[in-house]
């Protein structure tokens, strides 16, 4: 919640307590700053600096290391500046309206611009793209862009932080080890559901619609048998959905940073879609041996079949709508993670939405 004061100063609500917004600074100017430029500044530079220490260990390490491993500390160097040069150096570009973030934002732009200019064009020159040289020169001009890398993304994490106005009620957290893991942990959590989004995508559309032309055919056709093509089209959708989506949906599950409404969610779907699909494959089978027979129980078993499939088919669409709005939540919640979990829906200003849950069956 936020509220504005008699005069000029505005007050934001930060864990609990009212903070002052710099003379000039609107609750509504702040709060875009914070979702569009800061919070995404501060993510970008936390998580490349831990990048890096992965594999900086010392410049002594790096001047004497094994081709190999000079290799991959290379890649790694190369990648996060790639990566800051795309993610970071656009957000450095655009002003802030805090005085002293914008201090801090002049400061990191040309930090940069030097960086970028300079040091590592003189590396990018030196391998003249190929690995770096095993000489003593080569190793030194890698070692010293990986040091002012460091160096850079020390010095704008520290400067950013304190000109935010939430950094002498927040530093704790930005500091902590539990925010590095929540940065970490919503990472992860975020590239393993693009991958399910996009396994379902890869599972196509032609399932689903033989799916609901297959549930319209066994309700007023008694002759439908199992080698229709609407038939197979479905089995194979299920087969894929049973072998792969599921499999990955699981393995998600257990993953840290999944909410318990998410959980909750998304094991329910996961365990009517395995039952029902087993069951409807194992009974598909025995339709298919019986064929158009006359007993009387195939009526019943076709009946079973075409409510299996029907339900089959709206678990797979609530299915559809969730992960998407999953996804979504997730980029908010990566976006504020600045925000310490304990005052989310406590009435906080970076508050996230609440756990996205499909429609219950």
């Amino acid at each position: 919640m936020t509220r504005e004061r008699e005069g000029v100063r505005q007050v934001i609500q930060v864990r609990g307590r009212e903070v002052e917004l710099p003379e000039g600074v609107s609750v509504v100017a702040w709060s875009l700053e914070r979702s569009r430029r800061q919070n995404p500044r501060l993510r970008v530079v936390l998580t490349t600096l831990r990048e890096l220490e992965e594999v900086l260990d010392s410049h002594y390490f790096l001047l004497h290391c094994s081709p190999r491993q000079l290799t991959r500390i290379r890649d790694h160097v190369m990648e996060v500046h790639q990566r800051l040069k795309k993610e970071l150096a656009p957000l450095l570009e655009e002003a802030s309206c805090v005085p002293a973030l914008e201090r801090a934002r002049v400061r990191a732009l040309a930090s940069w611009r030097e960086l970028d200019d300079v040091i590592f064009r003189e590396l990018y020159a030196a391998l003249g793209g190929k690995g770096p040289g095993q000489d003593g020169a080569g190793r030194s001009k890698l070692a010293t862009a990986a040091g002012r890398l460091f160096a850079f993304l020390q010095d704008t994490l520290g400067a950013l932080m304190e000109g935010d106005p939430r950094s002498s009620h927040e530093a704790d957290y930005f500091l902590s080890q539990r925010f590095a893991r929540d940065v970490e942990e919503t990472e992860a959590l975020h590239e393993a559901v693009s991958e399910i989004r996009q396994s379902l995508e890869s599972l196509g559309t032609r399932g689903p619609e033989a799916m609901n032309r297959l549930v319209e055919r066994m309700e007023g056709d008694a002759r439908l048998v199992a080698t229709a093509p609407e038939w197979k089209a479905a089995l194979h959708f299920l087969r894929g959905m049973v072998e792969e989506l599921l499999p990955g949906l699981q393995s998600v599950l257990v993953m840290p940073g999944v909410r318990y409404g998410e959980t909750k969610a998304l094991d329910r779907l996961c365990r009517s879609l395995a039952v029902k699909a087993l069951v409807f494959l194992d009974l598909e089978e025995t339709y298919r041996r019986l064929g158009t027979s006359p007993l009387p129980a195939i009526d019943d078993l076709r009946e079973r079949l075409a409510r299996l499939l029907a339900e089959l088919r709206d678990l797979h669409a609530s299915l559809a709508a969730f992960i998407p709005a999953w996804l979504a939540n997730l980029r908010q919640r990566r976006a504020l993670i600045l925000l310490p979990k304990r005052d989310a829906g406590a009435g906080g200003e970076d508050a996230p939405d609440d756990d996205v849950e499909p429609a219950e069956e």
